[in-house]
């Protein structure tokens, strides 16, 4: 779980010191959500995983200009990518199928038809 692992890194880091305080201050959620989440085994809202990166975009940018926190800054960075490789694959994986077929393509075509109305103009 991406929002447990983010949390763990808080929590070594020190920025971070209980469930409570990740769910309001780095969710943007009840002081429970958290909590909620590892007792349910459910992902964040995508929602509340934008914020998380955000916020944690925000604090990677303010020590990487320190020298001192170069390191802490890169890990911070590393989980915000993994965070929105995260958050593509769960928008990709709930993309309605067409109606007709049976599974969606893997892969986009290379080229595409253009209609006859988009060739004439």
């Amino acid at each position: 779980m991406i929002a447990a692992k983010t949390y763990n890194i808080l929590l070594n880091l020190g920025v971070c010191s209980t469930q409570a305080e990740f769910s309001r201050d780095w969710l943007g959620a009840s002081e429970r959500y958290f909590s909620f989440l590892l007792a349910t085994h459910r992902e964040p809202h995508m929602t509340a995983l934008m914020g998380l990166a955000a916020r944690l975009e925000c604090l990677a940018d303010r020590l990487s200009a320190d020298p001192h926190f170069t390191q802490q800054a890169g890990i911070l960075d590393a989980i915000v990518d993994e965070m929105w490789d995260h958050m593509r694959a769960r928008a990709v994986a709930t993309t309605p199928r067409r109606r007709n077929e049976k599974r969606a393509p893997d892969v986009l075509p290379v080229t595409c038809q253009r209609s006859a109305a988009c060739a004439a103009s």
